[in-house]
């Protein structure tokens, strides 16, 4: 047995101040250790119920199915409503857990597998407490077991999400193995069939309302194109193949002025060029009189009269009547070629003058078009205005009928980005719930439990703990001592230790002697001549330490005088068979000197003054006197020690304090309460700084075996 000691307390100390106290972890485990019957009695109710709970309750099975939404985007047509992929969105996803348990898909599985008929799901007493209350009223009893059908089945199935996947697991808890199954797969394949339903059905809607818009669409397109056309007619603004009638005729008069142009230039050219020739003469000699058939003919006739001249004129004389006569002839041929010369260069002049008379029209009307097309430019600003309605009228009309073939096939389609991956199986061949589960928590509850209530039960008893727990509330340094029980037994049953007692008396003769070289051997302690021992609330313990101390500081060659100043319980007297001997009693009443009444006892080399008469306490008169007796021994021995009764229960010992130089208390780990020992500093007052020490005596820890 060992002792636990801190370091030495310093000479002084000032007025006590209460200290935040602390249980330390061995502080800890001692109390679970000493309220191990309350832990072992907690426990073995917690797990006796949790045996009961398994033998009465109705195993159940708990199956499960997975679905994967798949994100990815699945369009079969290029626009379409709704993307029959999940989506990135997580919040999409977490939405599927509560359509996964609407009345909508748990409905259809009630209805397949008729669990309103079933016992399990609906109870009688479910029934008639339903129709008990308002919301039954118009419902029939189908109706009502099929609600209450569907609120049983919501609260066995939980539906959970696989963290960071799009993996949904649904699981289905019921009395029946194939039935969870069952259940489970009903309502992974009716989620599917719901989205599915949902996605068509929205799709149908969605051509029903373009299809009705398009009629008004169209009519509306109708009515923008016949104002444009009535505005055109209006304004003279259809033309050929849809173009202004001003435009074409500006790009026509542009035409017609080109061409004149041309034609006038070439006339004048021919006219002035023939006029010159017919001038210098020889105009029958041009190209335009060589193309005239007339000049050709006349020329032909020329040539003959000629020669006929040619002929007669070697037979017949100048004067001849038929060569006179073929002259005249060829001169009068000559003649009409040089009028039909003439002819051809006045034609050419008339047709230059006809040809500037044509472009001067031309270009007279062409002013006219374009005066006119000045005041057609506003009237080309509202035909914009009206095309763009047309245009934006035919978009819409054309988008939507469009829209409408695409709704139309989707709605025909069956798309659904969920599936079901795996048939549904049981989660494990045990029952729900686990044996193994409900074992485990019975013992860890009745641990917890039993341990709970154990640093409860130490709380409220308000004991010191140890000597951690001592000094916290004292702010005094602390030694311990394990006596152990004299009778002790462990928790089984067994001895805790053989030759208990002895080794107790070992123990506190090393914590006296470590007292008594605390105590005396500085000058300083040497000069403090009167020690008070007093237990805080027993006074055996520390009338043995008393004993103990007085020895060893007989041993160490000093005189003492060990008084017992506790007539109640009288320790010292009992232990050292002094009862019946005069003491300090008699010393307080002066009937008998103290050299007279002190008993020497040479087996320990002290010398003893017994209580001389014990039952009743030291009277206050008596404590007055104490003092002087105090003075005395000091006188007689030199050093005097003080056994009082426990400051707790005898202000003898609080009045006594004040006249000590040194104190020591004892008291007991587990025992003493803390408000003891906090009342007890606070009534020492000033004398708490003569506290040298506490010594604290504790018991071993349980023994299991």
């Amino acid at each position: 047995m060992a002792i636990a000691q801190d370091a030495a307390a310093p000479i002084s100390r000032g007025p006590f101040s209460p200290a935040a106290p602390a249980v330390g972890l061995s502080g800890l485990f001692d109390i679970l250790l000493r309220q191990v019957w309350v832990i072992l009695a907690v426990f073995a109710a917690v797990l006796a119920l949790a045996v009961v709970f398994l033998l009465t309750s109705t195993p159940k099975y708990t199956a499960a199915v997975e679905l994967l939404l798949d994100p990815r985007d699945q369009r079969i047509l290029p626009n379409e409503i709704t993307q029959p992929g999940a989506g990135s969105d997580a919040a999409l996803v977490e939405s599927q857990l509560t359509v996964l348990t609407s009345d909508a898909v748990l409905g259809r599985t009630v209805d397949q597998l008729k669990l309103s008929a079933n016992e399990e799901w609906v109870r009688g007493a479910d029934i008639a407490s339903f129709e008990a209350t308002n919301a039954s009223r118009g419902l029939e009893r189908a109706a009502i077991s099929r609600l209450i059908a569907i609120d049983a089945l919501r609260k066995a199935v939980t539906v959970r999400r696989a963290e960071r996947t799009y993996v949904i697991e649904v699981r289905v808890t019921s009395k029946d193995a194939t039935l969870a199954r069952a259940i489970a797969d009903s309502i992974a394949g009716n989620y599917v069939t719901d989205q599915t339903d949902a996605l068509k059905q929205r799709n149908m809607q969605t051509n029903q309302a373009v299809t009705a818009r398009l009629d008004t669409l169209r009519a509306d397109l109708k009515r923008a194109e016949e104002k444009l056309q009535a505005f055109r007619e209006t304004n003279d603004l259809v033309g050929a193949q849809g173009t202004v009638i001003i435009d074409q005729q500006l790009q026509e008069l542009a035409v017609r002025i080109t061409q004149a142009q041309a034609r006038t230039a070439e006339a004048s050219s021919r006219a002035t060029r023939l006029a010159a020739i017919a001038r210098a003469g020889g105009i029958e000699n041009t190209p335009d009189a060589l193309t005239s058939q007339v000049l050709i003919a006349l020329k032909g006739q020329l040539a003959d009269a000629r020669r006929r001249v040619a002929e007669l004129y070697p037979t017949l004389g100048d004067n001849h009547p038929t060569l006179i006569e073929a002259r005249s002839q060829a001169a009068q041929i000559n003649g009409l070629i040089h009028k039909e010369a003439e002819r051809i260069a006045a034609a050419a002049k008339a047709e230059a003058d006809v040809a500037r008379a044509q472009e001067a029209a031309l270009s007279r009307e062409l002013e006219e078009a374009k005066k006119k097309g000045q005041g057609v430019d506003a009237a080309l600003i509202g035909q914009r205005d009206l095309e763009r309605d047309v245009q934006a009228a035919r978009q819409v009309y054309e988008a939507l009928l469009n829209r409408a073939k695409e709704t139309r096939e989707q709605s025909e389609i069956e798309a659904s980005s969920a599936r079901v991956l795996a048939p549904a199986a049981l989660l494990s061949r045990s029952p729900s719930p686990s044996r193994t589960l409900i074992l485990a928590l019975g013992i860890i509850g009745g641990l917890g439990l039993g341990t709970i209530l154990a640093l409860l039960r130490a709380h409220a008893a308000n004991a010191v703990t140890g000597p951690q727990h001592m000094r916290d509330l004292t702010g005094v340094s602390v030694m311990t001592v394990n006596t152990g029980r004299l009778t002790g037994r462990s928790i089984f049953g067994k001895p805790t230790t053989q030759a208990l007692r002895p080794a107790v008396e070992t123990e506190l003769g090393l914590v006296a002697q470590s007292l008594r070289m605390e105590l005396r051997d500085t000058p300083q302690r040497r000069s403090e001549c009167v020690l008070l021992c007093a237990g805080i609330d027993n006074s055996e313990d520390s009338a043995a330490l008393a004993l103990k101390v007085a020895q060893a500081v007989a041993v160490a060659g000093e005189r003492v005088l060990l008084i017992d100043a506790d007539p109640v319980t009288g320790a010292i007297t009992r232990s050292l068979g002094l009862e019946q001997r005069k003491g300090l009693r008699d010393v307080l009443k002066g009937s008998d000197p103290l050299s007279e009444t002190a008993v020497a006892d040479k087996e320990r080399m002290i010398t003893v003054l017994p209580h001389g008469g014990g039952g009743a306490p030291l009277t206050t008169a008596e404590s007055a006197k104490l003092r002087e007796v105090l003075s005395l021994g000091v006188a007689q021995f030199g050093y005097v020690i003080l056994a009082m009764p426990a400051v707790s229960r005898d202000a003898t010992t609080l009045q006594i304090a004040a006249s000590a130089e040194q104190i020591v208390l004892t008291a007991q780990a587990f025992k003493t309460k803390a408000h003891s020992v906090q009342r007890v500093m606070q009534l020492l007052g000033t004398s708490a700084s003569k506290l040298r020490r506490i010594v604290l005596l504790t018991e071993p820890r349980p023994s299991f075996f």
